[in-house]
């Protein structure tokens, strides 16, 4: 099973510039992996106390990955919990060659939002990373996988692309548990057309031990 695994971000690591104040198309979408043969692993809803675990583990992998990071889901950006400082983790993601990008600021679900709330959720998130790594992203996974014309165009206007999957752990949902995203791997391996981007969440202490390090051999630290 780990030799079938290839660990890559789905595109290089990169940041957005200003974005263009006219003429503003709609943001680029992505839904698969470009890769064929690849897996494109992307955890959802950090920074959260097992961001570094998961880093580590996945460089020992010889991969990379990409984090979609909220400003204040389940915690605040800003603050430290349990002795994890999230200024550190996500500037000791960066530096192992993982790709950090937008989850917005606190999870809303950017198509039942007004400009202006839209607006908000994107930029104080792009505020936030600038601040605390000196980044704005270039990918944005919106929150729920729910994006529409409004939200292209938001996105687009902040020369940001849009990132969804087209395979799911399941580990945030349907009784979740480790056997079952192991089971929901595997059906999604055997379904697949070869590549894979699959949505998973750092903040579900058994996938990255459980189930990625134990189950699927990835090693960690």
């Amino acid at each position: 099973m780990r030799s079938a695994l290839v660990l890559v971000a789905f595109a290089s690591l990169s940041y957005a510039s200003t974005p263009s104040a006219r003429d503003v198309p709609l943001a680029k979408l992505y839904t698969a992996c470009k890769n064929p043969g690849h897996v494109a692993l992307t955890f959802d809803d950090g920074p959260w106390t097992n961001n570094k675990k998961i880093s580590d583990m996945v460089s020992n992998a010889g991969g990379n990955c990409t984090f979609f990071m909220n400003g204040n889901n389940w915690d605040c950006i800003y603050n430290s919990y349990n002795g994890t400082n999230y200024t550190a983790v996500i500037q000791y993601a960066i530096a192992a060659g993982h790709q950090i990008a937008s989850h917005s600021w606190s999870h809303k679900d950017l198509t039942t939002c007004d400009n202006v709330t839209m607006g908000q959720e994107l930029d104080w998130m792009n505020t936030a990373l600038k601040k605390v790594a000196g980044v704005i992203p270039a990918f944005i996974r919106p929150p729920y996988g729910a994006y529409n014309d409004d939200v292209l165009k938001a996105c687009g206007a902040r020369n940001m692309s849009v990132v969804t999957w087209d395979s799911d752990s399941e580990d945030s949902w349907a009784n979740a548990n480790a056997s079952n995203s192991k089971a929901a791997y595997d059906r999604q391996i055997r379904a697949s057309q070869g590549s894979m981007m699959i949505l998973n969440h750092e903040t579900v202490d058994f996938t990255w031990y459980d189930f990625l390090m134990l189950d699927l051999g990835i090693s960690s630290t």
